[in-house]
């Protein structure tokens, strides 16, 4: 399923009154970035670099909510899900493809229980009524 990234930048910060920005733009802002271990790392340095541009990482994180919590904090701007959490602004980057695959895994060989089936019953229908959405 594609997830949708969005820039994140402070409530006050004077992009936080548009809509939607550019790469060019967040690249001369100072970067807040998932770390080594993050596959999403590795998108976002790959957007930067389809268009020539080399972003200022001034801190790397391990989770959502810690490069939202930097951001929040004025530490810098990030790139991230959509989520609900700080005091951070999401503005749409208008310039490149912003989505990540989400994946799901399940043992084919092993009964699972109730709850479990349930809950992947639960996600295939989610997903197939996003894919009919689009």
């Amino acid at each position: 399923v594609p997830e949708e990234l969005v820039a994140v930048v402070p409530a006050g910060h004077p992009l936080a009154q548009q809509e939607q920005v550019t790469l060019e733009q967040l690249s001369r802002e100072r970067l807040v970035i998932y770390n080594q271990a993050s596959p999403t790392r590795n998108l976002v340095l790959s957007m930067f670099r389809q268009q020539d541009l080399q972003p200022d990482v001034a801190f790397e994180v391990a989770t959502d909510h810690m490069l939202a919590s930097f951001v929040s904090q004025g530490l810098g701007v990030g790139i991230m899900p959509r989520l609900r959490l700080y005091s951070v602004r999401p503005l749409y980057i208008a310039d490149t493809e912003t989505h990540r695959m989400l994946y799901m895994f399940r043992p084919k060989d092993r009964r699972v229980l109730p709850a479990v089936q349930r809950f992947w019953d639960f996600v295939l229908e989610v997903c197939a009524q996003y894919q009919s959405d689009e």
